[in-house]
């Protein structure tokens, strides 16, 4: 699920990370339906030789992957352009097509 509005990234998917870090702080982040969650660990996903993914949170308890539109573009130095059913992943610069999805 893409987010305009998350701040972090999220994923129940543990095993997809790398660089995985245990959490050393008792962090905490509250789901839609009210309840708190642990984040369990913290990773990376290398997606393409352009884009990586970092500090993902591992939240066991939650059933989505979440993609924090606002930190893709300011980790990957991108711009999202949006159409009907998909968006793309820009360079700022050169407008280079990074990545491609669907919604």
């Amino acid at each position: 699920m893409i987010n305009t509005g998350a701040i972090d990234y999220m994923t129940s998917l543990s095993s997809c990370l790398s660089r995985v870090k245990n959490n050393g702080v008792n962090c905490c982040i509250k789901l839609p339906n009210g309840n708190q969650v642990l984040v369990t660990h913290v990773g990376d996903v290398h997606l393409s030789n352009d884009l990586t993914l970092k500090d993902i949170l591992a939240v066991l308890d939650f059933k989505y992957n979440v993609l924090s539109i606002s930190k893709l573009c300011r980790d990957s130095n991108c711009v999202v352009v949006f159409y009907d059913e998909i968006f793309l992943l820009q360079d700022y610069a050169t407008r280079k097509v990074k990545g491609l999805g669907e919604y």
